[in-house]
């Protein structure tokens, strides 16, 4: 028999005695030796990894609020000056997220 601390949400072990328990998160319980690698394997004791949450600094969308028909007109006014091999080229009738895709793309290989 050996003690335990449930740090998953819960848990089903075999206590001591050898019946089926449910134990909930905090709890402290007495697991049979024979369950003990299983609970151990289902209730690690290292705390789960930490949730990054995104930087609210960056961009959501490049491009968001810009109307399809604005996002037309530039990637007309950037074809304007180019070779036919070097254009951005969007299957009609070019959705939005294409239309974003091929300007964004079009703006790294710019700086690059």
């Amino acid at each position: 028999m050996a003690a335990r601390t449930v740090r998953a949400g819960f848990i089903v072990f075999t206590d001591a005695a050898g019946r089926p328990q449910t134990g909930y998160l905090g709890d402290e319980v007495d697991v049979h030796d024979d369950d003990l690698e299983r609970f151990d394997r289902l209730n690690p004791e290292e705390a789960p990894p930490e949730v990054v949450e995104p930087d609210e600094s960056e961009e959501d969308e490049p491009y968001e609020g810009v109307k399809v028909a604005d996002l037309k007109a530039a990637i007309e006014k950037r074809n304007e000056s180019r070779e036919d091999a070097d254009k951005i080229s969007v299957a009609e009738p070019g959705n939005r997220p294409e239309l974003v895709a091929a300007l964004v793309a079009d703006d790294a290989k710019q700086q690059s």
